[in-house]
């Protein structure tokens, strides 16, 4: 596929491709004749918007309980969103005061790089911050990406 069908389908500029492309960011693209050639199943790169819908989505299923992360109009499958997760662990995301094994995404809480990245830094009162960013932003440990990318998938009945 062109850049112009890859934005389509990840939702995202043509330029923002093209950027992607030009750094390296998409498997197997290659340049051709001055236009850039993406195979059909490449995955579109974890870029910072794509990391704050996920952040959010993610507030947003432990606060109304949906049972869903949709990710499709990025151009994510509901397979790839496991691992889409697996990488934002660590950095952006861990498991909650008192898990040890991550089996949904209520065991999952924001980082305070999660919260930054989503505009609350330390400064942020609680009471300002949506109910849902309340819950606490301490815990230790973080599992591994591919043990918690199994338990994830294991949640998402893809195991």
């Amino acid at each position: 596929m062109d850049t112009k069908t890859a934005a389509e389908k990840w939702g995202c500029k043509d330029r923002d491709v093209q950027n992607w492309c030009r750094s390296g960011f998409v498997d197997g693209a290659v340049m051709e004749k001055r236009k850039w050639l993406i195979p059909d199943d490449a995955q579109r790169p974890l870029d910072r918007k794509l990391q704050k819908e996920i952040l959010w989505q993610i507030l947003q299923w432990k606060d109304s309980h949906q049972k869903r992360v949709d990710l499709t109009c990025w151009g994510i499958s509901d397979d790839g969103i496991v691992n889409y997760i697996a990488l934002l662990l660590g950095a952006y995301l861990r498991n909650a005061p008192g898990v040890a094994e991550i089996r949904d995404l209520d065991d999952l809480e924001l980082t305070e790089r999660g919260f930054s990245l989503l505009g609350y830094g330390k400064e942020a009162e609680a009471e300002s911050l949506p109910k849902v960013i309340r819950w606490s932003a301490s815990a230790a440990g973080v599992f591994a990406a591919n043990f918690a990318s199994e338990s994830l998938r294991q949640l998402a009945g893809l195991s």
